[in-house]
């Protein structure tokens, strides 16, 4: 299959324009004059820039969603979490494509993404409330307060993205994260049942 170098010069080009002026204030006059092509070129290949912004960011919202039902159990993602032990390395999807992400949390309004951060929330609070029930047998927590809490927790790890924190300070902050939630200490996740 030959590879469409217009597609790809589009998309490079769409991720500058989305990333400087938002999805709404985005001109396809300039992404198509960045990609050095027609407004026709562009039609050829995309609906919309609705649907051009949905394929820049998708392959980041594919790999979140994975990243969260692979690592739901025992040594994965939510119990990483919940023990603070959350590390770079269990993150590196998360934070690899620091574009995209900043593409969904700066520059998605007027997208199925605007809340993207409050979508992630649930999707973990979901995934949390699993981990609890299948460890202690019941929920620990009411699951507002768990919606919530996990709320903060997200836009606590997008921040490292939003400020465009390097490597190493996001190493460092996610260190500040786990010591800051105490979840064990929130879920008591370490008291025994009294009988």
């Amino acid at each position: 299959m030959i590879r469409d170098e217009i597609r790809d010069s589009i998309i490079a080009e769409g991720g500058k324009e989305f990333l400087s002026c938002g999805f709404e204030k985005a001109s396809l006059k300039n992404i198509c004059k960045g990609a050095n092509i027609t407004t026709g070129a562009f039609y050829r290949r995309f609906k919309s820039k609705k649907e051009l912004f949905e394929e820049i960011v998708s392959p980041t919202v594919k790999a979140m969603e994975e990243m969260i039902k692979e690592n739901s159990g025992k040594s994965g993602l939510i119990e990483k979490i919940l023990h603070n032990s959350l590390d770079y390395a269990t993150l590196s999807k998360f934070y690899d494509d620091c574009q995209n992400l900043r593409l969904l949390l700066n520059c998605s309004d007027g997208t199925k993404y605007i809340d993207y951060p409050h979508m992630i929330s649930q999707e973990l609070t979901k995934a949390t409330k699993n981990y609890i029930i299948n460890l202690k047998g019941k929920s620990l927590i009411p699951d507002k307060e768990l919606h919530m809490f996990m709320s903060a927790y997200v836009s606590a790890l997008f921040e490292a993205v939003v400020h465009s924190y390097t490597e190493d300070e996001i190493k460092n902050f996610l260190d500040s994260v786990n010591n800051f939630f105490n979840w064990e200490g929130i879920l008591s996740l370490n008291k025994t049942e009294e009988k």
